[in-house]
């Protein structure tokens, strides 16, 4: 083989490699289940189970996606009822992880009470960003889990602001 055959088998072996090495495309997905939709970085999968809801999951460009929510019976619904209710699912998602809550900030979100709130777990070297919200009888939960290194990345803003109810 001449050196030119082995230098164009070479380039094209590197194209080849390289075509999935850009970043995941964004799309729009729609989860007419749950009466939302939100951009993940490819197709999810749904996972869903009477104890744990429903969720919409990826792994994409190093880093997990999920998007779930969970139904709750009709009870009185007053904001710090709904507060300690997603306190505790933070407190017990975070515990369930093995891992520290690192800051945690009530407010608002699409008119809702939310929670944001951002969890290391140190076994896997991992950061959770998760924001939680309640709307009528439901729970919605998104969370973004990336290596320690690149948390805090520009996609968990993209994947929570993209949300939206149908």
């Amino acid at each position: 083989m001449n050196t030119c055959r082995v230098a164009i088998l070479c380039l094209v072996m590197v194209t080849f490699s390289l075509a999935g090495c850009g970043d995941p495309e964004w799309t729009t997905f729609t989860a007419n289940d749950g009466k939302f939709s939100v951009m993940f970085p490819g197709k999810p999968k749904r996972e869903s189970s009477q104890t744990a809801g429903t969720a919409y999951t990826i792994k994409a460009g190093g880093k997990e996606f999920y998007a779930a929510f969970f139904d709750i019976p009709p009870l009185p619904r007053t904001k710090d009822w709904q507060m300690k209710v997603l306190e505790g699912g933070r407190d017990g998602s975070v515990q369930e992880a093995g891992g520290t809550l690192i800051s945690s900030t009530p407010g608002e979100f699409l008119e809702c009470t939310a929670i944001d709130y951002v969890a290391q777990v140190p076994s896997s070297n991992t950061v959770v960003t998760s924001k939680a919200f309640i709307k009528g009888n439901r729970i919605y939960l998104m969370t973004v889990v990336e290596r320690k290194e690149v948390a805090g990345s520009p996609d968990v803003a993209k994947f929570f602001k993209s949300f939206s109810f149908q």
